[in-house]
């Protein structure tokens, strides 16, 4: 008798009825038909240490188009190199909180919420390498921060409108380039750019702008683009590929997981899902990134009160968990990984905890030098609600992949 046992996280407000868990795997579809199963479960992937930047927490991680790899760790600043050195630029004002950062063709610009900073690439306004605040009297403070077209966007604290560069600088912000998102009264928590638009979230509405070209102000509302679901987390945003994925919310509920692509936003939580989420608690403080790995397009949700950590493979439309070891309880706390960039070809991601940068490695199997505690609860099995006895159970494992040799392994 073959049984479904491979599947996703799904456990319910009743484990007597839905008791899924997949932590630290992921179901696989098997295209072939001549697999031993449609389904497979991979092992999610290690992080093998790539440097430790030092001095404080991980805000930020960076990855030019030019492939340079930029971390803010505390307050400072740095670019580190694929030889894994480091070269110090500069230092922020603040030593927490999230950093907003893109770039035009000479300029990196970060913002923390308190000012704004810029790092020259190239020779453009000021000569390559230099490291300095923005001082222009127009400028307002926010924490979120795109660039459309040569213009830096970014979002203004607790008000409901964004402002807009000068084209292909910014050093210089004209007090009159602003707009309202006029078609709801809420105010902008954060803002991202999905297929060169500007996508700008209220805690109750999402509207899309575009650059029109327009002489008064270059970036126009997209009409039929408005969608009546805002953010329930400002920090669950995330783009893969042209989709955008965001924990909702509005005057009806929140705790649902959406995705658009598109101007039609889809629900890909499920009721297990988004019961797991509302019993979380306050779930403002959650944290998202997304990377792709072997034709995987996973949206990471940490919820950092809560200590867990949920995962969306948009590729299988199917739900899984990540944890880290915690020694000392025997249980699984929430993931490590706080910040993703991808540099070199690999995947790489920030320890929330410390100043580390790991590289995402299907064949790595501890988490830095921790072990990965991994686990599978079946569906119940049943005969018109009838227990069933079975006189053996195989369960096909690939073996003989080897675990290299990292030191010794101490109880924390």
């Amino acid at each position: 008798m073959h049984l479904d046992f491979i599947g996703s996280t799904f456990k319910g407000r009743s484990v007597s009825i839905d008791g899924q868990e997949c932590v630290n795997f992921y179901p696989e579809i098997t295209p072939s038909q001549n697999s031993k199963s449609k389904l497979v479960l991979i092992g999610t992937p290690g992080k093998k240490l790539f440097i430790d930047v030092g001095y404080g927490t991980i805000r930020a991680m960076y990855t030019t188009t030019d492939n340079r790899l930029f971390v803010v760790t505390g307050k400072k600043l740095y670019e580190v190199l694929s030889n894994k050195n480091k070269a110090y630029i500069g230092d922020l004002d603040t030593k927490t909180g999230s950093i907003g950062i893109a770039e035009n063709e000479t300029q990196l610009m970060l913002c923390d919420g308190i000012a704004g900073y810029l790092y020259y690439l190239n020779n453009g306004v000021k000569p390559a390498g230099t490291f300095e605040k923005i001082l222009s009297p127009d400028y307002r403070n926010g924490s979120s921060l795109v660039n459309i077209d040569r213009y830096f966007i970014q979002n203004v604290n607790d008000e409901g409108y964004f402002i807009v560069s000068n084209i292909g600088d910014g050093s210089t912000w004209d007090l009159l380039n602003f707009a309202y998102a006029e078609r709801s009264p809420d105010k902008i928590m954060t803002i991202c750019s999905v297929n060169n638009e500007l996508w700008v979230f209220g805690t109750r509405t999402i509207e899309v702008w575009y650059n029109s070209g327009a002489v008064d102000f270059p970036f126009s509302r997209i009409n039929n683009a408005f969608i009546n679901i805002g953010l329930g987390a400002k920090n669950s945003v995330g783009v893969i590929n042209n989709s955008v994925l965001w924990i909702g919310g509005n005057d009806q509920g929140n705790n649902i997981v959406w995705m658009a692509t598109g101007y039609i936003p889809k629900r890909v939580s499920n009721n297990a899902i988004e019961y797991l989420i509302s019993s979380l608690g306050n779930i403002s403080d959650t944290k998202a990134w997304v990377y792709q790995q072997e034709g995987h397009m996973f949206y990471v949700l940490n919820f950092t009160k809560a200590n867990k950590t949920l995962c969306y493979d948009a590729a299988t439309d199917m739900w899984h968990e990540r944890g880290y070891l915690n020694r000392k309880t025997g249980l699984n706390d929430r993931d490590i990984a706080e910040y993703h960039t991808f540099f070199n070809g690999k995947n790489h991601v920030s320890d929330y905890r410390n100043s580390k940068v790991y590289e995402l490695d299907l064949d790595y199997y501890f988490d830095d030098t921790n072990l990965i505690k991994r686990i599978r609860t079946g569906g119940h099995i049943h005969s018109d609600r009838k227990r069933l006895f079975f006189n053996g159970f195989d369960l096909d494992i690939q073996r003989g992949v080897g675990i290299p040799s990292i030191g010794t392994l101490t109880r924390d």
